[in-house]
């Protein structure tokens, strides 16, 4: 384990000291270890991704009966529910329906449910980043570029081919960034100053989040000094939330809601006065990241 501490204290520098609210591995025991003794306070998730390629090995026999069926219930599993009880119960028919009730893989698996069912961690800050494949996707990359049967001299050409192109396309992103607007499907101030100040791409996941929002089902419940109690209904769910909007100085500075899925966009939905400071989490032009 002391060898997984070293970088943690590394990167701990380069953080200047701040530890990370939540940080995902693969499954890993000795990272997990140490991630329990050096950063106890950091919220622990493991990456999804390689659930799902480990599910292929340990459950080979039963994907190969019920490949399409057994994928989507444990995708479900995974992503879809809200609240604990409908997680347990959609996990034990799972078990029940393919006979799944002595395969170790998922008994482990059930006992780490925390670390990587999203009911678990809908109150927890992940930025929507649910497995390492970012980290996965640069060492394919490098790999397009760099083999195993290159010298030194060759690796470092080779890199620098890699730098050189993903500058260009970032330069070629940010012209077309700088060149023009996204369209807009409403002319709201909120929109037309995200569309000045963001890229393309995010301004595209902004939007559709505002969509989302205003298609929400809002109903005014209650109201507490400076405090309003909402009841939130998404666009085509059953399942109702519970929001709690402070409106002292027309900003949202405490917000609730019971299964994390509304978040900040609907405490602009409910504000009349939204302003740009409500404008969260989104990159400003000319900071492209690639996938």
């Amino acid at each position: 384990m002391m060898k997984r501490l070293k970088p943690l204290n590394g990167c701990l520098l380069h953080l200047m000291g701040k530890r990370p609210k939540t940080i995902l591995t693969d499954q890993d025991q000795a990272m997990s270890a140490a991630l329990a003794s050096k950063w106890p306070s950091t919220y622990h998730r493991l990456c999804v991704w390689h659930i799902f390629q480990n599910a292929a090995t340990h459950l080979s026999s039963v994907f190969s009966s019920f490949k399409h069926t057994l994928a989507a219930d444990f995708s479900r599993c995974i992503y879809d529910y809200e609240e604990e009880s409908e997680f347990l119960d959609a996990w034990n028919k799972m078990i029940e329906k393919y006979d799944l009730k002595d395969n170790q893989w998922l008994a482990r698996m059930f006992s780490l449910r925390e670390k990587w069912a999203l009911v678990y961690g809908r109150n927890t800050f992940c930025a929507d980043i649910i497995t390492t494949q970012r980290s996965e996707c640069m060492n394919a990359i490098v790999k397009h570029y760099i083999s195993y049967k290159n010298n030194i001299v060759e690796v470092f050409h080779h890199f620098q081919r890699l730098i050189d192109d993903r500058r260009e396309k970032e330069s070629t992103e940010d012209l077309k960034n700088a060149q023009s607007y996204p369209a807009m499907t409403f002319l709201l101030e909120i929109l037309k100053h995200a569309a000045a100040v963001y890229t393309h791409r995010m301004f595209a996941l902004f939007n559709e989040e505002l969509r989302k929002a205003f298609e929400s089902k809002i109903e005014s419940e209650d109201e507490f000094g400076s405090s309003r109690i909402y009841k939130v209904r998404p666009f085509h769910r059953t399942k109702e939330h519970v929001v709690t909007y402070d409106s002292i100085g027309g900003k949202a500075n405490n917000v609730t809601v019971e299964a994390n899925t509304v978040g900040d966009v609907a405490t602009i939905a409910t504000d009349g006065d939204a302003n740009e400071s409500q404008i969260r989490g989104l990159k400003p032009k000319r900071r492209v990241t690639y996938q």
